[in-house]
């Protein structure tokens, strides 16, 4: 999975770019059956919403995890930007667990005209 981060009115510091990079490494796992060829992309924007603002959702964290036949995104607003990449990152393993039993469904109903 090619993973590629961009950070919008905040600087993406080493740490932050390895938090992003180890919660998506769950993901990963999740997409090795369907991501055989390794032609995923996920697209990682990190975003702080407002510059004057301390307190409040401010942080904005968006995947948009390019699949075959697929586009998933997930986005979250939080106080942090971890809870941030976090809530992302839950989102987009549910919509990523759904897409799965979906494929599965398709598989076995295949199975069935084809026997």
């Amino acid at each position: 999975m090619v993973i590629k981060l961009k950070g919008t009115q905040l600087e993406l510091t080493p740490a932050i770019e390895q938090y992003v990079r180890q919660k998506l490494d769950s993901v990963r796992r999740l997409i090795v059956r369907i991501d055989a060829s390794n032609v995923a992309e996920a697209d990682v924007e990190i975003e702080r919403t407002t510059r004057h603002h301390r307190r409040g959702l401010v942080y904005r964290a968006e995947i948009n995890l390019a699949l075959p036949k697929e586009l998933l995104r997930a986005e979250a607003l939080s106080e942090d930007i971890r809870l941030a990449v976090n809530e992302a990152t839950e989102e987009l393993r549910r919509q990523i667990k759904k897409y799965k039993a979906k494929l599965e469904t398709q598989f076995r109903q295949a199975r069935k005209i084809n026997t």
